[in-house]
């Protein structure tokens, strides 16, 4: 195992193995879509299967994506019994931060999503928007979709979702972050899934 690929155990396996009820795994490293298609893998050949419960903290928005979700998403599932969670940061050391504005604390969008990065953490998005959103002089007619939480990932492509969330504004672009009294609800998935 190289510098860039580091492994760490989070949750109730950290800190108490014996009574630990699920398995949080953090993979740090630049290879995250090997990791992402090993889980694929497993999942095809029936070693791990779908997540059938409910998330820690998730409204009724997030329960109704996972289930239009739930067989397409590896990155959360069982494994012998056991709940696992796997978040893929495609990094191993401190990125730079990049400073940001909160342009609106509740904007409620719809649109089509399109993937940039949608299973590391965290998770990014295009999202085509049904109608611009305007912001003073300036018009969109797409945003990022950003977030940290792994509820938000593996949305699929050409999803159609109504998003809600904080609107950031960074290096002249726009990203909604549906992490804190946000949400991302489905409204169709695309026909090909």
């Amino acid at each position: 195992m190289g510098y860039t690929d580091l492994v760490g155990v989070t949750g109730g396996l950290a800190y108490n193995p014996y009574k630990a009820s699920d398995i949080d795994i953090v993979v740090y490293g630049a290879h995250a879509d090997r990791v992402y298609q090993l889980l694929v893998k497993l999942r095809r050949e029936g070693i791990t299967t779908p997540y059938r419960g409910v998330g820690h903290s998730w409204s009724s928005s997030d329960i109704e994506l996972n289930r239009a979700l739930n067989k397409e998403r590896v990155l959360i599932g069982y494994i012998n019994g056991f709940e696992y969670n796997v978040k893929l940061v495609p990094c191993t050391k401190p990125a730079p931060c990049i400073p940001f504005k909160t342009v609106n604390t509740r904007v409620k969008v719809r649109g089509v999503v399109r993937h940039v990065s949608p299973y590391t953490v965290p998770a990014v998005y295009k999202l085509e928007l049904y109608k611009p959103l305007t912001l003073g002089t300036k018009s969109y007619t797409w945003v990022y979709l950003f977030s940290h939480r792994l509820r938000y990932t593996e949305i699929l492509e050409g999803m159609a979702v109504e998003a809600k969330g904080v609107l950031e504004e960074f290096e002249g672009l726009v990203r909604l972050v549906p992490d804190h009294s946000g949400y991302v609800k489905p409204l169709y998935r695309p026909s090909s899934s």
